[in-house]
Protein backbone atom coordinates (compact mmCIF):
# COMPACT_ATOMS: atom_id res chain seq x y z
CA UNK A 1 0.00 0.00 0.00
CA UNK A 2 1.11 3.51 -0.67
CA UNK A 3 0.93 6.65 1.47
CA UNK A 4 -1.52 9.30 0.47
CA UNK A 5 0.11 11.50 -2.23
CA UNK A 6 -2.25 12.43 -3.02
CA UNK A 7 -1.68 -35.05 -13.16
CA UNK A 8 -2.84 -33.10 -16.12
CA UNK A 9 0.10 -30.76 -16.55
CA UNK A 10 2.78 -33.19 -17.78
CA UNK A 11 6.43 -32.18 -18.03
CA UNK A 12 5.59 -28.71 -19.39
CA UNK A 13 3.34 -28.03 -16.42
CA UNK A 14 6.06 -29.12 -14.02
CA UNK A 15 8.49 -26.77 -15.75
CA UNK A 16 6.02 -23.89 -15.35
CA UNK A 17 5.62 -24.66 -11.66
CA UNK A 18 9.39 -24.68 -11.16
CA UNK A 19 9.62 -21.36 -13.03
CA UNK A 20 6.91 -19.84 -10.85
CA UNK A 21 8.66 -20.93 -7.68
CA UNK A 22 12.01 -19.62 -8.92
CA UNK A 23 10.52 -16.21 -9.69
CA UNK A 24 9.41 -15.80 -6.08
CA UNK A 25 12.56 -16.88 -4.28
CA UNK A 26 12.07 -18.29 -0.77
CA UNK A 27 14.49 -17.05 1.88
CA UNK A 28 16.09 -19.64 4.14
CA UNK A 29 14.70 -19.59 7.65
CA UNK A 30 18.02 -20.75 9.14
CA UNK A 31 18.95 -17.27 10.37
CA UNK A 32 15.52 -15.65 10.64
CA UNK A 33 11.86 -16.62 10.15
CA UNK A 34 11.38 -14.64 6.95
CA UNK A 35 8.59 -15.90 4.72
CA UNK A 36 9.81 -14.95 1.24
CA UNK A 37 11.43 -12.30 -0.90
CA UNK A 38 12.62 -11.87 -4.48
CA UNK A 39 14.47 -9.43 -6.67
CA UNK A 40 12.67 -6.65 -8.50
CA UNK A 41 12.24 -2.98 -9.20
CA UNK A 42 13.48 0.08 -7.37
CA UNK A 43 11.43 -0.36 -4.22
CA UNK A 44 11.33 -3.02 -1.55
CA UNK A 45 8.51 -5.27 -0.33
CA UNK A 46 9.02 -7.92 2.36
CA UNK A 47 6.67 -10.19 4.30
CA UNK A 48 7.56 -10.86 7.93
CA UNK A 49 6.04 -12.79 10.86
CA UNK A 50 3.78 -11.05 13.34
CA UNK A 51 5.73 -9.34 16.13
CA UNK A 52 8.62 -8.22 13.91
CA UNK A 53 10.22 -4.77 14.37
CA UNK A 54 11.18 -2.46 11.49
CA UNK A 55 14.37 -0.68 12.56
CA UNK A 56 14.53 1.53 9.46
CA UNK A 57 12.70 1.90 6.15
CA UNK A 58 13.65 3.86 3.03
CA UNK A 59 12.46 3.67 -0.58
CA UNK A 60 14.94 0.89 -1.41
CA UNK A 61 16.03 -0.64 1.92
CA UNK A 62 14.25 -2.15 4.93
CA UNK A 63 15.98 -3.32 8.11
CA UNK A 64 13.97 -5.82 10.20
CA UNK A 65 14.56 -7.36 13.62
CA UNK A 66 12.67 -10.61 14.20
CA UNK A 67 11.20 -11.94 17.42
CA UNK A 68 14.18 -14.35 17.72
CA UNK A 69 16.52 -11.32 17.91
CA UNK A 70 18.10 -11.69 14.46
CA UNK A 71 18.36 -8.67 12.16
CA UNK A 72 18.20 -8.71 8.34
CA UNK A 73 18.79 -5.92 5.79
CA UNK A 74 16.65 -6.08 2.64
CA UNK A 75 17.58 -4.06 -0.42
CA UNK A 76 16.37 -3.62 -4.00
CA UNK A 77 20.10 -3.79 -4.93
CA UNK A 78 21.46 -6.52 -2.65
CA UNK A 79 25.20 -7.11 -2.26
CA UNK A 80 25.68 -10.87 -2.43
CA UNK A 81 29.02 -10.63 -0.62
CA UNK A 82 27.23 -9.40 2.52
CA UNK A 83 24.17 -10.44 4.51
CA UNK A 84 21.94 -8.06 2.53
CA UNK A 85 18.97 -9.88 1.01
CA UNK A 86 16.88 -9.09 -2.03
CA UNK A 87 13.36 -7.76 -1.80
CA UNK A 88 10.51 -7.62 -4.24
CA UNK A 89 8.61 -4.81 -5.98
CA UNK A 90 5.39 -6.33 -7.25
CA UNK A 91 2.67 -4.11 -5.83
CA UNK A 92 0.02 -3.58 -8.53
CA UNK A 93 0.52 -3.58 -12.29
CA UNK A 94 -0.89 -1.30 -14.99
CA UNK A 95 -3.71 -0.04 -12.78
CA UNK A 96 -6.88 1.55 -14.12
CA UNK A 97 -7.70 2.91 -10.70
CA UNK A 98 -4.40 3.68 -9.03
CA UNK A 99 -4.09 4.58 -5.38
CA UNK A 100 -6.39 6.16 -2.84
CA UNK A 101 -9.94 6.53 -4.15
CA UNK A 102 -11.75 7.83 -1.08
CA UNK A 103 -10.78 8.49 2.50
CA UNK A 104 -11.66 10.34 5.66
CA UNK A 105 -8.79 12.12 7.38
CA UNK A 106 -7.64 15.00 9.56
CA UNK A 107 -4.32 16.80 10.06
CA UNK A 108 -3.18 18.17 13.41
CA UNK A 109 -0.40 20.60 14.34
CA UNK A 110 1.06 18.11 16.82
CA UNK A 111 0.79 14.37 16.09
CA UNK A 112 -1.50 11.37 16.31
CA UNK A 113 -0.38 8.80 18.87
CA UNK A 114 -3.47 6.56 18.70
CA UNK A 115 -6.03 5.51 16.08
CA UNK A 116 -8.50 2.65 16.24
CA UNK A 117 -11.83 1.60 14.74
CA UNK A 118 -13.94 -1.43 13.88
CA UNK A 119 -15.40 -2.64 10.59
CA UNK A 120 -17.04 -5.79 9.19
CA UNK A 121 -15.50 -7.83 6.38
CA UNK A 122 -17.67 -6.86 3.38
CA UNK A 123 -19.02 -9.04 0.60
CA UNK A 124 -16.42 -10.06 -1.97
CA UNK A 125 -16.33 -8.42 -5.41
CA UNK A 126 -18.74 -10.07 -7.84
CA UNK A 127 -16.00 -10.36 -10.49
CA UNK A 128 -12.20 -10.69 -10.54
CA UNK A 129 -10.02 -13.77 -10.35
CA UNK A 130 -7.85 -12.83 -7.36
CA UNK A 131 -4.75 -13.59 -9.45
CA UNK A 132 -1.63 -11.46 -9.47
CA UNK A 133 -2.08 -8.42 -11.69
CA UNK A 134 -5.86 -8.59 -11.29
CA UNK A 135 -8.25 -6.35 -9.32
CA UNK A 136 -6.98 -5.58 -5.83
CA UNK A 137 -8.67 -3.71 -2.96
CA UNK A 138 -7.38 -2.31 0.34
CA UNK A 139 -9.56 -1.01 3.17
CA UNK A 140 -7.73 0.47 6.14
CA UNK A 141 -7.22 3.06 8.83
CA UNK A 142 -3.87 4.45 9.93
CA UNK A 143 -1.47 7.28 10.79
CA UNK A 144 0.92 8.90 8.31
CA UNK A 145 4.04 10.95 9.06
CA UNK A 146 6.07 13.40 6.98
CA UNK A 147 8.50 10.80 5.49
CA UNK A 148 5.84 9.90 4.28
CA UNK A 149 5.31 6.51 5.86
CA UNK A 150 1.83 5.23 6.66
CA UNK A 151 1.32 2.82 9.55
CA UNK A 152 -1.81 0.83 8.76
CA UNK A 153 -3.85 -2.21 9.72
CA UNK A 154 -5.07 -3.57 6.37
CA UNK A 155 -8.10 -5.55 5.18
CA UNK A 156 -7.49 -6.62 1.58
CA UNK A 157 -8.97 -8.67 -1.26
CA UNK A 158 -6.83 -10.06 -4.10
CA UNK A 159 -3.17 -10.79 -4.76
CA UNK A 160 -0.68 -8.23 -3.45
CA UNK A 161 2.63 -9.79 -4.49
CA UNK A 162 3.72 -12.50 -6.92
CA UNK A 163 4.33 -12.90 -10.64
CA UNK A 164 2.34 -13.84 -13.73
CA UNK A 165 2.31 -17.52 -12.74
CA UNK A 166 2.13 -17.39 -8.98
CA UNK A 167 0.54 -15.35 -6.16
CA UNK A 168 2.80 -15.24 -3.11
CA UNK A 169 0.54 -13.08 -0.92
CA UNK A 170 -3.25 -13.07 -0.99
CA UNK A 171 -5.71 -14.46 -3.51
CA UNK A 172 -9.44 -14.60 -4.22
CA UNK A 173 -10.42 -14.02 -0.60
CA UNK A 174 -10.32 -11.38 2.15
CA UNK A 175 -7.21 -11.25 4.34
CA UNK A 176 -5.69 -9.01 6.99
CA UNK A 177 -2.16 -7.82 7.76
CA UNK A 178 -0.29 -5.06 9.58
CA UNK A 179 1.74 -2.88 7.21
CA UNK A 180 4.23 0.00 7.21
CA UNK A 181 4.60 1.56 3.76
CA UNK A 182 6.07 4.38 1.71
CA UNK A 183 7.32 3.38 -1.76
CA UNK A 184 8.73 0.38 0.11
CA UNK A 185 6.49 -1.79 2.27
CA UNK A 186 6.74 -4.28 5.12
CA UNK A 187 3.77 -6.54 5.81
CA UNK A 188 2.99 -9.29 8.27
CA UNK A 189 2.02 -12.71 6.92
CA UNK A 190 -1.56 -12.45 5.62
CA UNK A 191 -4.36 -14.04 7.64
CA UNK A 192 -7.46 -15.22 5.77
CA UNK A 193 -10.76 -13.87 7.15
CA UNK A 194 -14.43 -14.47 6.38
CA UNK A 195 -17.24 -12.20 5.22
CA UNK A 196 -19.04 -10.77 8.25
CA UNK A 197 -16.09 -11.09 10.64
CA UNK A 198 -15.50 -8.06 12.87
CA UNK A 199 -12.11 -6.42 12.29
CA UNK A 200 -10.41 -3.99 14.69
CA UNK A 201 -7.42 -1.99 13.45
CA UNK A 202 -5.21 -0.08 15.89
CA UNK A 203 -2.10 2.08 15.58
CA UNK A 204 -0.54 3.30 18.85
CA UNK A 205 2.71 5.05 19.76
CA UNK A 206 5.29 3.08 21.75
CA UNK A 207 8.35 4.47 23.53
CA UNK A 208 9.74 1.17 24.83
CA UNK A 209 12.09 0.57 21.89
CA UNK A 210 13.71 2.44 18.95
CA UNK A 211 15.31 5.04 21.26
CA UNK A 212 16.01 7.83 20.54
CA UNK A 213 13.40 7.55 17.77
CA UNK A 214 9.71 7.11 18.37
CA UNK A 215 7.74 4.07 17.24
CA UNK A 216 4.28 2.78 16.34
CA UNK A 217 2.66 -0.58 17.05
CA UNK A 218 0.30 -1.64 14.24
CA UNK A 219 -2.23 -4.31 15.20
CA UNK A 220 -5.14 -5.86 13.32
CA UNK A 221 -7.56 -8.24 15.04
CA UNK A 222 -10.28 -10.49 13.69
CA UNK A 223 -12.31 -10.46 16.90
CA UNK A 224 -14.69 -13.07 15.45
CA UNK A 225 -12.04 -15.74 14.83
CA UNK A 226 -9.53 -14.55 17.43
CA UNK A 227 -6.69 -14.21 14.90
CA UNK A 228 -4.46 -11.13 14.94
CA UNK A 229 -1.16 -9.69 13.68
CA UNK A 230 1.18 -6.99 15.00
CA UNK A 231 4.02 -5.08 13.35
CA UNK A 232 6.29 -2.64 15.20
CA UNK A 233 7.96 0.19 13.32
CA UNK A 234 10.55 2.77 14.33
CA UNK A 235 9.38 6.16 13.06
CA UNK A 236 12.60 8.00 12.18
CA UNK A 237 10.59 10.94 10.79
CA UNK A 238 8.63 11.25 14.03
CA UNK A 239 5.00 10.69 14.82
CA UNK A 240 2.40 11.35 12.15
CA UNK A 241 0.21 14.43 11.86
CA UNK A 242 -2.28 12.83 9.46
CA UNK A 243 -4.96 10.59 10.97
CA UNK A 244 -6.98 8.35 8.66
CA UNK A 245 -9.90 6.43 10.21
CA UNK A 246 -11.12 4.98 6.90
CA UNK A 247 -9.84 4.66 3.32
CA UNK A 248 -10.38 2.73 0.11
CA UNK A 249 -7.36 2.07 -2.12
CA UNK A 250 -7.60 -0.06 -5.27
CA UNK A 251 -5.56 -1.22 -8.25
CA UNK A 252 -6.34 -2.82 -11.62
CA UNK A 253 -10.05 -2.02 -11.36
CA UNK A 254 -11.62 -2.47 -14.81
CA UNK A 255 -15.27 -2.32 -13.72
CA UNK A 256 -17.28 -1.45 -10.60
CA UNK A 257 -17.96 -5.17 -10.07
CA UNK A 258 -14.26 -5.54 -9.16
CA UNK A 259 -14.96 -3.62 -5.93
CA UNK A 260 -16.58 -5.08 -2.78
CA UNK A 261 -20.24 -5.90 -3.44
CA UNK A 262 -21.63 -3.67 -0.68
CA UNK A 263 -24.38 -1.49 -2.12
CA UNK A 264 -25.35 -0.27 1.34
CA UNK A 265 -21.85 0.94 2.14
CA UNK A 266 -19.18 -0.20 4.56
CA UNK A 267 -18.92 1.46 7.97
CA UNK A 268 -15.82 2.02 10.07
CA UNK A 269 -17.30 2.53 13.54
CA UNK A 270 -16.17 3.02 17.15
CA UNK A 271 -13.49 5.43 15.90
CA UNK A 272 -11.21 6.66 18.66
CA UNK A 273 -8.03 8.73 18.36
CA UNK A 274 -5.47 10.75 20.29
CA UNK A 275 -5.88 13.66 19.95
CA UNK A 276 -9.64 13.23 20.14
CA UNK A 277 -11.66 14.14 17.08
CA UNK A 278 -14.47 16.52 18.11
CA UNK A 279 -15.99 17.03 14.65
CA UNK A 280 -16.66 15.05 11.46
CA UNK A 281 -13.62 13.75 9.61
CA UNK A 282 -12.79 15.50 6.34
CA UNK A 283 -14.06 13.59 3.30
CA UNK A 284 -11.85 13.16 0.23
CA UNK A 285 -13.11 11.51 -2.99
CA UNK A 286 -10.84 11.39 -6.03
CA UNK A 287 -12.02 11.40 -9.63
CA UNK A 288 -11.14 8.03 -11.17
CA UNK A 289 -12.16 5.80 -14.05
CA UNK A 290 -14.29 3.75 -14.05
CA UNK A 291 -16.66 6.04 -12.19
CA UNK A 292 -18.53 3.97 -9.59
CA UNK A 293 -20.99 4.98 -6.87
CA UNK A 294 -18.34 6.55 -4.67
CA UNK A 295 -19.50 8.51 -1.67
CA UNK A 296 -18.94 8.96 2.05
CA UNK A 297 -20.68 10.00 5.23
CA UNK A 298 -18.68 11.10 8.25
CA UNK A 299 -19.04 11.91 11.94
CA UNK A 300 -16.48 12.01 14.76
CA UNK A 301 -17.10 8.36 15.63
CA UNK A 302 -18.09 6.74 12.35
CA UNK A 303 -17.28 6.82 8.63
CA UNK A 304 -19.18 5.00 5.88
CA UNK A 305 -17.68 4.35 2.44
CA UNK A 306 -19.81 3.76 -0.64
CA UNK A 307 -18.32 2.29 -3.82
CA UNK A 308 -20.77 0.04 -5.73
Amino acid sequence: MRPKLGGRFGLFGVALMVLAISLTVPVSAAKSPVISSSTGGTKCFVVVPSGSLILSQSQTTIVVRFVNGSTVVYSSSPNRSTTTRACTATEGQAPTINGWIEDASNSVSSSYTYMTDQSPVPLAPSSGSGAYGGPFTYLFNGIQNSAPIIYQPVLAYGCETGNFLYCSMGGAYWWISAESCNTSCTSTTPIKVSVGDSITGTVVSDSTYCSPNVAYDITIDDTTSGHSATLKSCASAGYGALGVPAALEAYNIGSCSNLPNEGGGMTFGSISSTPTQSHAWTININTVSPSCSYGMSSSAGSVTLFFT
